[in-house]
């Protein structure tokens, strides 16, 4: 198993490219060849994006080409953003099933099919247990009923990835899939044999205040926190926090949907909560309304976001995965997925999360790109996020 990874911000898109390239090809031996090329593309070349699968299929025509267009991109351990650039990772996998798909429209199984059907409707059905990267286009409508169907089909499975960003319209981000480009839908990899996806997600928030029940709800509509209006609750928060904390409350105000392993969970660690926007309030009935379907009896707790505890999160959740006893051995290389809002939006300047990255993991091939969305897990079921960073660690197995 070989990863490669390279990165260029030459303006012009055929030579930057090209750059990558020539880079893989001098890390390459005399006649290896990619099983798997894997792109981002920054949006802000102009060209037209079937350039970008013409020239990969002069140099890697026997490999399978994966990627999509960006706003940003992780690459060779930098970030760029609001700049042209390009990555490009090369993985030599001799002893992995590495299978494409593509969706788009309504033909997706219901959530009364068996498994089978989504095996059969993906075109894996030789495939066991594999594991999944996964890019959409923002506007693509059945993300989330999409990733419940592959929770179902395969509960076992990683499954990460992101929405494409730096287009704003339907028809203006691009999914290259093999010798097809794509402007809508969902395109994924399924991944089987000597290889591990293993997923860190860091959503970057802290709790404040202490874990509640759900005693009313409605849809997503709370309307009970261990018997009092959720509102009461936060107004005397609210008054225990110190000023600083006081006004990310006032801006950047979230809640946290504990999952099933909540209470085993370091209180300090937002792992187990699922975090969600609030999306307004009621404040002569003293309700909120949350960017989630929630029920009766779940467990919660109010989160604040910033730089800090961003950054905070980050190292926490890497720093856990090298103790992590399920896997075996250093990763090989790894994709990051981050929020748009992350980078110098969040941090004053690029190339953070990446620094990290290297910091506590090491220094191995990581590309990426900025994303609309980031898919990972919480707890044992995969969703869209928001202002997170999902990466996906490539390890190779030991029997």
């Amino acid at each position: 198993m070989k990863w490669i990874s390279s990165s260029s911000d030459d303006p012009q898109l055929e030579t930057a490219i090209r750059d990558c390239i020539t880079v893989i090809n001098d890390n390459l031996e005399p006649k290896q060849k990619p099983s798997l090329i894997v792109i981002f593309v920054s949006a802000h070349y102009p060209e037209e994006k079937d350039t970008v699968l013409n020239i990969l299929k002069e140099s890697f025509s026997e490999s399978v080409i994966f990627g999509c267009s960006a706003a940003g991109i992780v690459g060779s351990g930098k970030e760029y953003q609001n700049r042209p650039s390009v990555t490009i990772m090369a993985a030599i996998l001799p002893s992995v099933s590495i299978v494409p798909f593509y969706t788009a429209g309504n033909a997706i199984p219901s959530a009364d099919d068996p498994p089978e059907s989504w095996k059969e409707f993906l075109g894996i059905t030789h495939l066991e247990k594999p594991d999944f990267i996964l890019l959409a286009e923002p506007f693509y409508p059945h993300i989330n009923q999409f990733l419940a169907g592959i929770d179902y089909a395969f509960p076992r499975s990683a499954k990460i990835g992101g929405l494409t960003s730096g287009g704003t319209q339907p028809g203006t981000n691009y999914l290259f899939s093999n010798a097809s480009v794509y402007t809508q839908g969902l395109i994924g990899l399924a991944l089987e044999g000597n290889l591990k996806v293993e997923p860190v997600v860091a959503q970057g928030c802290r709790p404040i205040g202490a874990q509640k029940q759900i005693t009313k709800c409605q849809e997503n509509i709370l309307l009970g926190l261990d018997g009092e209006p959720p509102l009461d609750y936060l107004n005397g928060l609210y008054q225990k926090l110190s000023s600083h904390e006081q006004g990310l409350f006032r801006n950047q105000l979230l809640i946290g949907i504990g999952t099933d392993s909540v209470f085993d969970s370091d209180p300090e660690d937002s792992t187990e909560f699922l975090i969600r926007n609030i999306m307004g309030a009621d404040p002569e009935k003293g309700i909120l309304a949350i960017g989630e379907l929630i029920r009766e009896g779940q467990i919660v707790q109010f989160h604040i976001r910033d730089a800090v505890s961003s950054a905070n999160d980050l190292r926490t959740q890497l720093v856990k995965h090298t103790k992590t006893p399920t896997v075996s051995g250093n990763p090989k290389a790894a994709m990051m997925f981050q929020c748009t809002g992350r980078g110098s939006y969040l941090y004053g300047e690029e190339g953070h999360d990446s620094r990290m990255f290297t910091e506590i993991i090491g220094s191995i091939p990581l590309s990426g790109f900025f994303c609309n969305g980031e898919i990972g897990p919480v707890g044992h079921t995969t969703y869209l996020h928001g202002y997170t960073a999902s990466i996906a660690l490539f390890h190779e197995k030991i029997d």
